[in-house]
């Protein structure tokens, strides 16, 4: 099965690095975002002028500059800076990489800085990943089997389907270790999502100790007959285009799980007869200009109303969050409806990409309706620190993001949002085209 693609796939269209690489490292989804203050290309400008200062005297200054400007504005803007770390660690951690500075190169200050902001404890806290750097351009996943290859530059379509197993000769359970600093997280689940994006940088990775060089690393993988092998991944940077293949791409169109086939859309929904199921999949909290909410509401509460639906589906595990209003009509809606609010007819799938305004609105359902909650812990915490703004490092140009707003919807200072099923995404599964999670709910019975 898993030579097919490499034919099909062969004549794909170039794709940019950070189309299948989204940064879950830095680069959180988050409630009220205001976005960078310098564009993208000016970080860069920014970062290529400090990286290229030749006196080191000047350089280390500008770095001194901006770790103090760091911790005053962080100091100043967060809504809580200390609610995790005591501000005497964080000065002792700052003055030690104060220290450092001289010691490092310009791609390891960067990832200190990372972790610093990272140990902070809030995942809307962290330095963004926006510079120039260095990826191995594959996509990885964590099963409840172990991480997954499940897409890749053409060139290494033969990982598909392979499970990582080390870095540089370093058991992935170690690495993970040695990367958790670099992660901005608030529970296990955010932490899972992150590793698998860190574990592709390659500055993160040579400056934690896993490989010795940005250009390429050791990567060993086994293979479902238990046969394991190490191949030298070379790191493109993260504006380079090349072609990709996707683990997916195997499986027909035709016969791809319902909540697989519109991944590109902000929501959609979809009845299934055979079961009298109605499924709405809601995968970022931004409303569709070309489709209200507003509209979609009476949509489908008018489909609620004149037909046989048993059972609703809202689908939040792939949602990282944005404005927690956009749904409230949605919400309000089936919290009102005698036909779905009710025992064993609202199911409601979260996931570790559950994250921010989505938990919000997972919160709201919770709180207000008798629904049935499926799938993994969500990647946020019930009651967060959120309402993101960010601002710029004045000499390498950094994009430091900070939560203003600190949001308690529940009296369970959980850290995550648990659900009444649990259903771990299963790497069988998924080439098998099967969705436990659905499955689960099909299954259900009181």
């Amino acid at each position: 099965m898993f030579d097919q693609y490499k034919t099909r796939l062969a004549g794909r269209s170039a794709a940019l690095l950070t189309m299948f690489l989204a940064l879950a490292v830095g680069l959180s989804a988050c409630s009220g975002s205001s976005g960078p203050v310098l564009s993208s290309q000016r970080v860069a400008e920014k970062w290529e002028t400090l990286c290229g200062e030749a006196s080191h005297e000047v350089k280390i200054k500008k770095w001194e500059e901006d770790l103090d400007y760091l911790t005053t504005q962080l100091e100043r803007r967060h809504k809580n800076l200390y609610h995790n770390v005591s501000k005497d660690n964080f000065a002792a951690a700052v003055a030690t990489l104060k220290d450092r500075l001289p010691d490092l190169d310009d791609q390891g200050r960067f990832v200190e800085f990372v972790k610093l902001v990272a140990s902070v404890g809030d995942a809307h806290t962290s330095v963004s990943f926006s510079i120039p750097l260095n990826w191995f351009p594959v996509q990885m996943y964590w099963f409840k089997e172990g991480i997954y290859v499940t897409a890749a530059a053409e060139e290494y379509a033969e990982l598909l389907g392979k499970r990582l197993v080390s870095i540089g000769g370093v058991a992935i359970e170690e690495v993970y270790q040695g990367l958790t600093p670099v992660i901005a997280h608030e529970n296990g689940a955010m932490l899972k999502s992150g590793f698998v994006n860190a574990a592709r940088c390659a500055e993160v990775l040579r400056h934690q100790g896993f490989i010795d060089s940005l250009a390429e690393g050791a990567f060993e993988f086994e293979d479902r007959n238990g046969n394991r092998e190490t191949i030298t991944l070379k790191s493109v940077p993260n504006n380079a285009k090349f072609n990709v293949v996707r683990l997916e791409d195997s499986l027909e169109r035709s016969t791809v799980v319902l909540s697989r086939r519109n991944p590109q859309e902000l929501y959609w929904y979809e009845y299934v007869d055979s079961e009298k199921m109605l499924y709405f999949q809601y995968n970022s909290c931004t409303e569709d200009k070309n489709k209200p909410v507003g509209k979609l509401t009476r949509e489908l509460m008018d489909f609620v109303d004149t037909h046989d639906v048993e059972k609703f589906v809202l689908d939040l595990r792939n949602n990282g969050g944005g404005d927690s209003r956009v749904m409230q009509p949605l919400l309000s809606a089936l919290a009102e409806s005698p036909k779905i609010n009710k025992k064993g007819h609202l199911f409601v799938v979260v996931g570790r990409s559950t994250f921010s305004s989505a938990i919000l609105n997972a919160l709201t359902l919770k709180n207000e309706t008798e629904a049935i909650f499926v799938g993994e812990p969500t990647g946020g915490r019930p009651n967060h620190f959120g309402e993101v703004r960010s601002f710029n490092l004045p000499n390498s140009g950094l994009t430091v993001r900070y939560s203003t707003k600190y949001f308690r919807y529940s009296d369970d200072d959980s850290e995550s949002l648990f659900p009444d099923i649990l259903v771990e995404p299963s790497f069988s599964d998924f080439v098998s085209n099967t969705d436990s999670v659905l499955q689960a709910i099909r299954d259900w019975s009181p």
